[in-house]
């Protein structure tokens, strides 16, 4: 299975937003904030947005 994503970082200063989108998958945001939390990314705020086939995830990180 492919797991193909468009991301999108703005960072301003030591704050990042972290945005990406990619089709529905079971476990997606578990596995996704396992994987920020591996790199050590301390997130503050999340947004889950569905959009039919495809869900959007929104994460702020200081």
């Amino acid at each position: 299975m492919s797991s193909v994503a468009d991301v999108e970082v703005r960072v301003l200063g030591l704050d990042a937003m972290i945005k990406i989108l990619r089709r529905r998958s079971p476990r997606q945001l578990i596995n996704t904030t396992a994987a920020l939390e591996d790199l050590e990314l301390n997130i503050l705020h999340t947004n889950i947005t569905k959009l039919s086939s495809h869900v959007s995830t929104d994460f702020s990180r200081k």
